[in-house]
């Protein structure tokens, strides 16, 4: 019985420091780029950190907004900067991944309306075995979110 209650304890501790560490999820400065016109395709902008003890992988994001989004990052193909898809995102312990203009970004694909100053757009983050955080993007143009 000793056994028992000791394995029992020891799985509760390993779920307690899974939860410890998914909490300490931190997004921050989430922004979607205000549309031009009618463009049916946006992109979005934030900071994920993970100061837990074990790496984080953002695997899926969705928004109400728009028909699907995509995790897109540039990489130099020749002389030319190029954006590439990327299936997911592992962010290691004790960093952050910036999602900013010219690096890691979210491509919104489809969008329903267009995205104006005053928007506060919905995205579901997915970093997999059941965890999802909602973040709020705030509507900015991207001649601001350029000049940090």
């Amino acid at each position: 019985m000793k056994y028992l209650t000791t394995l029992i304890t020891g799985i509760a501790l390993l779920s307690g420091t899974a939860y410890a560490d998914a909490v300490q999820i931190n997004i921050a400065d989430a922004k979607i780029a205000t549309s031009m016109g009618n463009h049916k395709v946006g992109s979005a902008y934030l900071t994920i950190s993970n100061p837990g003890q074990t790496p984080i992988t953002l695997q899926n994001v969705t928004s109400p907004l728009a028909d699907r989004v995509e995790i897109h990052t540039h990489v130099q193909k020749g002389e030319m900067m190029a954006m590439e898809k990327l299936d997911k995102l592992e962010i290691a312990a004790g960093t952050k991944a910036e999602f900013k203009p010219g690096g890691l970004h979210l491509m919104l694909f489809g969008l329903k309306e267009p995205v104006d100053e005053d928007a506060e757009v919905p995205l579901l983050l997915d970093f997999g075995n059941g965890m999802e955080m909602q973040v709020v993007a705030h509507g900015t143009p991207m001649q601001e979110m350029m000049a940090h």
